[in-house]
């Protein structure tokens, strides 16, 4: 790069040299720094003994912007601790043991953004996703179809016919006895308990379940 700006040879006074302009290179233009250069730029004294314990300017790169990093998400996690929320389970009222039989001893209730179904059998209550936890399909709905039937302490899924123990969720005997054996998919999930709430009821017939 050149400075065309009007200059003087060296010695050459007013009036002599004829006036003539000379045109004198110029300091090549400073180009955008890489970023190990911008960072030696910075803090040569600390960079410089990183340099002379690692050998190399790309490790001392490397170790810089993992200091920074760290000490970034450091900052990231006190300032989200004030917003943070810690949910603890808790025991919500779910419907009361008159409710309950008056519905056939299975009903339906919606707590904490879950369907969960209450099963009274043999004296004892329980309650579980009404989700089965092959497709998802609803043990107890709105149609006749969808009526999941209790049967030796175990809920029956009325789709595919899994039984689910009501005091652990375990499958017991053939996972989907009603479902086909498909190629290379199977039943097309693997077998799985489905989710079991703990359950109290209280003198006053009220039943509460743990969401």
């Amino acid at each position: 790069y050149l400075d065309v700006r009007p200059a003087c040879q060296e010695g050459d006074s007013a009036g002599k040299g004829g006036g003539r302009l000379k045109s004198v290179p110029s300091a090549r233009l400073a180009r955008p720094q890489s970023a190990p250069t911008q960072l030696l730029s910075a803090c040569p004294s600390i960079l410089h003994s990183l340099i002379s314990q690692n050998g190399s300017v790309r490790s001392t790169f490397t170790m810089a912007t993992t200091m920074r990093t760290t000490s970034v998400s450091q900052r990231a996690v006190r300032a989200s601790r004030p917003n943070s929320v810690v949910v603890r389970a808790a025991f919500a009222k779910a419907t009361t043991k008159d409710a309950l039989k008056a519905a056939g001893g299975k009903q339906v209730v919606e707590l904490g953004g879950s369907r969960i179904l209450i099963v009274e059998d043999a004296g004892d209550v329980y309650a579980v996703s009404n989700k089965c936890s092959h497709l998802g399909l609803p043990l107890v709905g709105k149609t006749a179809f969808f009526q999941g039937q209790v049967r030796d302490n175990c809920i029956v899924c009325p789709a595919h016919n899994t039984a689910f123990d009501l005091a652990t969720g375990e499958v017991k005997g053939e996972w989907c006895p009603k479902f086909p054996q498909l190629p290379l998919v199977g039943k097309m999930v693997d077998k799985k308990p489905l989710p079991t709430y703990k359950v109290q009821v209280e003198e006053d017939g009220t039943i509460k379940v743990e969401v």
